[in-house]
C-alpha cells in the first residue's frame, strides 16, 4: 500500500528544503513546476508507514485551494 502526500506553492527557496525532508522520511519525491513559478511537491511512501496512513493526504500549505493535512508547511 502506499500514500501520498502533496504539498502546493513551494517557493523556489523552500524546494530542497521540503525534498529533503520528505527523502529522510523514505519518500520517493517528485516536484512540478507550476504557473505561477512555486512548485507543488509531491511525496509517495511505500510500505509499513504507509499501510498506517491515508491512501491521499493534501499538505497544509496555506493555500485557499488546498484543505489542511499532515501539518507539513
Amino acid at each position: 500500500m502506499r500514500h501520498v502526500a502533496a504539498l502546493s506553492d513551494v517557493p523556489d527557496e523552500a524546494l530542497k528544503s521540503v525534498i529533503g525532508d520528505f527523502k529522510s522520511e523514505g519518500a520517493t519525491v517528485t516536484s512540478i513546476l507550476q504557473d505561477d513559478g512555486k512548485w507543488t511537491v509531491v511525496a509517495m511512501f511505500f510500505g509499513k508507514r504507509a499501510a498506517a496512513e491515508d491512501s491521499f493526504e493534501p499538505a497544509a500549505t496555506g493555500s485557499h485551494d488546498q484543505p489542511p493535512g499532515s501539518g507539513r508547511a
